[in-house]
C-alpha cells in the first residue's frame, strides 16, 4: 500500500493507502473491507466517489490463477468506468481487495483505462503500480504458472502490449464490437477469440475419432469452424497443439491453408518456431 497522501483540491486530507492517477478525476485504494469502510467515512462530505466491480474478477482463472484480460473484459471495464467519469465531475475512487491477483487485475485495467480514456502512454499508465524500490513483476505472483518460463515479465510489458495493438488498430475501444466479440468467445460457440483485424485464436474441434474426444458440448464440429472462419475471412490456420486432434485435410478442402507448429508444453516457443510463425 502507498503511504498516506493528501489531495486538497478534492477537500480531503490524508485519507490512507490513496493513489491518485488523474488528479480530480481518478484514484484507487487497496485493502481489507474494514479499511475500505474507514476511508469512506473519511471521505464523506466530500467530493469524492468510491467504487468497484466484479470485473477485475473476471480476469482469473477458476483455479484462481492470473491470467491475461480478455479484450472483451478491457472494453467491459472502458465502458463502464468512462460512463461513471462522464456522468459526474468528481473524484473517483477504485476500491480492491489487497491480495496478489486483485492487484494485478486492477492494475493492468485501470492502467488500460488510463491509455483508453486519458491518452496516457504506456510508461503513465504503469508509473502509479510500481512501487518504488522494484517493477511490478507479473511472472512473481502466486500461482501465476503461465508467466513462469517469462521471468522479466511487468505491467509495463503488459501495457506496452495494449499499446502497440492500439496505433496498430488492433484495438479501438470506441469502435469495439461487444456483441460479436462476446458471440464468439462463448464456449459453446467455439471458444474463438478475436485478437485484431487479422487474427483470431481458438480450441479448434476434436474428431470423433480422436483420442482427445469426449462428450463435451463444448467440442464443436469441424464445419461449424468452417463456417464461422469463412465469415470472418480467415484464410491461414495454424495448429499449435496435438496433431491428432483433427484432419487438416478437411480445413484444405474447405479452402483453407493448413500448418502444424507444435509448441512445447510449459515452456515458450523457441526464436526459430516463433520466426516461422511471423513468417507464415
Amino acid at each position: 500500500r502507498a503511504g498516506s497522501i493528501c489531495h486538497e483540491d478534492a477537500g480531503v486530507e490524508a485519507f490512507g493507502a490513496v493513489r491518485i492517477l488523474k488528479k480530480f478525476r481518478l484514484g484507487f485504494v487497496s485493502g481489507s473491507p474494514a479499511d475500505i469502510d474507514h476511508i469512506k467515512m473519511q471521505l464523506q462530505g466530500t467530493n469524492t466517489r468510491m467504487i468497484t466491480s466484479d470485473l477485475h474478477c473476471s480476469c482469473t482463472q477458476e483455479s484462481g490463477t492470473f491470467s491475461p484480460a480478455k479484450l472483451g473484459i478491457i472494453h467491459k471495464f472502458y465502458v463502464a468506468l468512462k460512463k461513471k467519469l462522464d456522468s459526474e465531475d468528481c473524484m473517483w475512487i477504485y476500491c480492491f481487495q489487497e491480495d496478489s491477483t486483485s492487484k494485478a487485475n486492477c492494475s493492468f485495467l485501470l492502467g488500460a483505462f488510463m491509455m483508453l480514456y486519458f491518452n496516457s502512454t504506456a510508461e503513465e499508465a504503469a508509473t502509479p503500480f510500481e512501487s518504488q524500490d522494484s517493477s511490478f513483476m507479473v511472472s512473481e505472483l502466486p500461482n501465476s504458472q503461465l508467466f513462469q518460463s517469462i521471468p522479466d515479465l511487468t505491467l509495463l510489458d503488459c501495457l506496452r502490449g495494449l499499446e502497440k495493438a492500439m496505433h496498430q488498430g488492433w484495438f479501438d475501444a470506441k469502435n469495439f464490437d461487444s456483441e460479436l466479440y462476446w458471440k464468439l468467445d462463448d464456449p459453446l460457440f467455439g471458444g474463438i477469440s478475436l485478437i485484431g483485424p487479422k487474427l483470431v485464436v481458438f480450441q479448434g474441434p476434436i474428431s470423433e475419432d480422436s483420442r482427445h474426444f469426449s462428450d463435451d458440448p463444448s467440442l464443436l464440429p469441424i464445419q461449424h469452424y468452417i463456417n464461422v472462419l469463412r465469415r470472418l475471412r480467415v484464410t491461414c490456420i495454424v495448429r499449435l497443439g496435438e496433431a491428432d486432434t483433427y484432419d487438416p485435410l478437411d480445413f484444405e478442402l474447405a479452402g483453407f491453408a493448413h500448418h502444424d507448429l507444435p509448441l512445447p508444453e510449459g515452456a515458450p516457443p523457441s526464436d526459430a518456431l516463433l520466426q516461422r510463425f511471423l513468417d507464415l
